[in-house]
């Protein structure tokens, strides 16, 4: 399967809750990938810190991955990790 570029991705970057990115490359495409996995395992119990910290000081459509856990774990407590209805905001 190829993808076209660009696209849009889930990820939680600095300063923005739970959100859909512009992703510009097949390598951009994998980082976000990798980074919104490993933010989800996160907030579900299945990644530490340290997997976080990973994704320290990268960007995805120019903007810094979030890797802080206070702070998504805050945007879990919200429940603005359901993705669908951040679609549905983003896209209605």
């Amino acid at each position: 399967m190829t993808s076209k570029f660009p696209t849009i991705y889930p990820l939680v970057v600095a300063g923005e809750p739970p959100t859909f990115v512009t992703v510009h490359s097949h390598d951009e495409l994998r980082l976000a990938q990798q980074a919104f996995a490993t933010q989800w395992a996160y907030i579900h119990g299945n990644a530490n810190q340290d997997d976080l910290l990973g994704f320290l000081d990268l960007r995805v459509d120019g903007r810094l991955i979030e890797v802080d856990p206070d702070v998504l774990e805050d945007w879990a407590r919200r429940g603005e990790f359901d993705l669908a209805e951040v679609y549905r905001e983003m896209f209605s």
